[in-house]
C-alpha cells in the first residue's frame, strides 16, 4: 500500500539538486528521528510536497516531492547521492549519524516492498513504479491524465492541416496556403505584375512609355512588357544577364534594379518615387519563380 506520509513544519532537505534550507547546525546529541516517515516529516515535507507552491518550496524543484512511499522510493537514488554519499544535502545541516542510518534503512525497506503499478484508465506515462502504462503510436503525446492524444505539428508552418484535423492558421485575402506558407500565387504578367508597373509610372512617357521607351525597353502595355522582360537580355550588362530569367530569381536582373544592388549600370527603379514595397517585390519575385508566364 502506499501510504501518505504527514507534512512537516520545518524547512530542510534531503535529495540532491533539492534546496531547502535552514538555520544551524544538527548536533549529534541531538534527539534522531524514529523512522524514515517522522525523518522525512521533521527535514523534508516543509519544502517537498506537492501541496506547496512558489516560495513556499524555498527553491526546492517542481516535480521532487516526498508526499507518498512511491514519491520516496522514486527518488532513492538521488536521496542517497546526495545525502549518504556526499552529504551535500541537507547544506547547511546535515544529518546526524543516527538518522543517516536510518534513512538507508527506511530505503531499503521501500526498495524491498513491491511497488504496485497504477494503470487504471490509462494507457500510457509512468505507472508508479518507475515503468511504463504503455507508449503511444507516432505522432502522439502522452496528456496529464494518462491518454494518448494526437499532436498538432504546425513547427514552421503559417497555414494548413495540422496532423490532428485542426489547422495551423489561415492565410489573408488574396493569399494561398502553399507548403504551410501563405503567399499570393501569380497568375500571370498581365494579371500581376503589369498593374504594379503601370501603377508605378514605370510605363509612362520619360521612362518606359512613349515611341521611344528608356534602354529599348516597352512597357506600355503587357504584351510589350512581356516581350522585352521575358527570355530578354539586359542592355546595361556586357555579359548576358536576362531581365527575367523565368523560374530564377537570382538570375533576373530586373530584381537588381528594383532593389538598387548588383546593377551593371544607370540607377534603382523607378527612379522617381519611393522603391517597390515588399508586397510588390513579392509578387514580382513570385511571378518570377513560378515560370513567368505571360
Amino acid at each position: 500500500m502506499n501510504r501518505l506520509l504527514p507534512l512537516g513544519a520545518l524547512s530542510m532537505v534531503l535529495a540532491g539538486g533539492i534546496a531547502c534550507l535552514g538555520p544551524g547546525t544538527l548536533n549529534e546529541s541531538e534527539a534522531c528521528a524514529a523512522d524514515g516517515p517522522e525523518l522525512l516529516q521533521l527535514r523534508c515535507l516543509s519544502c517537498h510536497s506537492i501541496r506547496l507552491e512558489g516560495a513556499e518550496r524555498a527553491s526546492a524543484p517542481l516535480g521532487i516531492d516526498f508526499d507518498t512511499e512511491d514519491d520516496v522510493r522514486w527518488h532513492a537514488a538521488r536521496i542517497r547521492a546526495a545525502v549518504l554519499e556526499k552529504g551535500s544535502m541537507p547544506p547547511e545541516r546535515p544529518l546526524a549519524s543516527c538518522d543517516r542510518a536510518t534513512l538507508e534503512g527506511y530505503l531499503v525497506e521501500l526498495e524491498d516492498e513491491e511497488c504496485e503499478p497504477s494503470c487504471a484508465g490509462r494507457s500510457c506515462g509512468d505507472d508508479g513504479c518507475g515503468k511504463s502504462c504503455g507508449d503511444c503510436e507516432r505522432g502522439e503525446g502522452c496528456d496529464a491524465d494518462g491518454r494518448c492524444v494526437c499532436e498538432p505539428m504546425c513547427q514552421g508552418l503559417q497555414c494548413g492541416d495540422d496532423g490532428c484535423g485542426g489547422s495551423c492558421g489561415t492565410c489573408g485575402d488574396g493569399q494561398d496556403c502553399e507548403e504551410g506558407r501563405c503567399g499570393r500565387q501569380p497568375e500571370s504578367y498581365a494579371a500581376d505584375v503589369f498593374p504594379i508597373f503601370a501603377a508605378r509610372g514605370c510605363a509612362a512617357s520619360g521612362c518606359h512609355g512613349s515611341i521611344r521607351p528608356s534602354e529599348g525597353l516597352d512597357l506600355s502595355t503587357a504584351a510589350a512588357g512581356y516581350a522585352g522582360l521575358v527570355d530578354h537580355p539586359s542592355t546595361q550588362c556586357r555579359t548576358t544577364r536576362l531581365i527575367v530569367n523565368p523560374g530564377d530569381i537570382d538570375g533576373s536582373y530586373l530584381i537588381n534594379k528594383l532593389l538598387g544592388t548588383g546593377m551593371c549600370a544607370g540607377a534603382r527603379m523607378p527612379k522617381s518615387g519611393p522603391p517597390f514595397s515588399a508586397e510588390e517585390l513579392n509578387a514580382v519575385r513570385a511571378w518570377i519563380e513560378s515560370g513567368a508566364s505571360p
